[in-house]
């Protein structure tokens, strides 16, 4: 890799921010690509984009919240995630199992609240092997 990812995102999202048209964010796209593949970067591509979107998020003031259960969401819950996160908040449902049960909750992979079972039986398999030894 040349370059990166972090660099092409950075400069990318400056340009997005600046482009008047949809027609010339469409053009901007496709430089990009272009510009990856002549500078051999284009296995990068798809960080480059996830680091964008995050880049243009935070520019607009939003965050992304990243929702982990062990089984899909009832829509009601989803309706609450979506009454809690902002308007320009995107939220994204995971679905992960090795959760066993509960939630667990990261935003913009700086604060979490883990409210599952999985943590719930680490930490109380944790103080037990404190007290034993």
């Amino acid at each position: 890799m040349k370059h990166r990812a972090e660099y092409y995102a950075k400069a990318f999202a400056a340009l997005v921010a600046e482009a008047k048209s949809d027609k010339e964010r469409e053009t901007l796209i496709k430089n990009l690509a272009a510009l990856l593949q002549k500078n051999g970067d284009a296995s990068s591509a798809p960080k480059v984009v996830i680091l964008a979107e995050r880049f243009i998020r935070k520019s607009l003031g939003g965050r992304e919240w990243i929702v982990e259960t062990a089984r899909a969401l009832p829509e009601s819950e989803k309706k609450l995630l979506r009454a809690l996160a902002g308007s320009k908040d995107v939220v994204r449902e995971v679905m992960n199992p090795a959760l066993v049960a509960g939630t667990r909750i990261t935003i913009d992979e700086t604060e979490e609240l883990d409210a599952s079972l999985r943590r719930k039986l680490d930490l109380m398999f944790e103080k037990q092997l404190v007290t034993s030894d």
